[in-house]
């Protein structure tokens, strides 16, 4: 039976991709795309969906979703963070150099 610290977890998990996507389409529905925005909605979630299905797994990915006490999938978790800051870092200095070309 499911308790209702992982019931809430499970529904912030999906709630972290609606409000992420819902700006995303309307952004794109305001920019005169209206098929693109639905589209766009839709996958949003389906995606959620999936991500409340998953995260009431019992694998590393279900921990990591579901925001567990365990430290194993917390050691994941932050190990990943490092290294998704570490090559958006380096994304962020090449892309000021290539962009700040003096010709422009």
């Amino acid at each position: 039976m499911m308790g209702a610290r992982q019931g809430t977890r499970r529904a912030a998990t999906a709630i972290t991709l609606l409000v992420g996507g819902a700006p995303l389409a309307l952004a794109t529905w305001i920019g005169g795309s209206a098929a693109w925005a639905i589209a766009i909605a839709g996958v949003y979630v389906v995606l959620a969906a999936v991500a409340w299905v998953w995260a009431g797994g019992s694998g590393d990915t279900a921990a990591i979703l579901c925001w567990s006490g365990d430290e194993r999938p917390r050691g994941l978790d932050r190990d990943a963070a490092a290294m998704t800051a570490a090559v958006m870092a380096i994304a962020v200095v090449c892309g000021g150099v290539c962009l700040d070309r003096p010709d422009r």
